[in-house]
């Protein structure tokens, strides 16, 4: 797998009037430390385009999670003794449902 930085990712709001926000890691064991990630702006100043860049940036700050996710379920059903049964089924799904909540999904 590539490197990437890892989660969790954090959405800031810009300040001072500005539109937009940051999406940065913040390291927990090096006190507050923090990486950008990247920047997302709205197109426009209008409701809509503020709702989609809001949008944006929670699907992009939930990208790590949803990796995780992912490779879990991945990692379970590659598994020669996996078996679908209700208990496996949910501790999976918690896994992806708390990623897509991340996400605003």
């Amino acid at each position: 797998m590539s490197n990437f930085t890892q989660g969790p990712w954090n959405i800031f709001p810009h300040t001072n009037g500005r539109l937009g926000c940051t999406i940065a890691f913040e390291g927990r064991d090096t006190g507050f430390t923090s990486t950008d990630i990247c920047v997302v702006m709205p197109e426009d100043d209008n409701g809509a385009a503020i709702r989609v860049a809001d949008a944006n940036a929670r699907l992009i700050a939930a990208a790590p999670d949803l990796l995780r996710a992912l490779l879990k379920v991945q990692t379970d059903m590659l598994r020669t003794d996996f078996e679908w049964d209700a208990l496996r089924t949910e501790y999976i799904l918690e896994y992806v449902r708390a990623a897509l909540e991340r996400a605003g999904a």
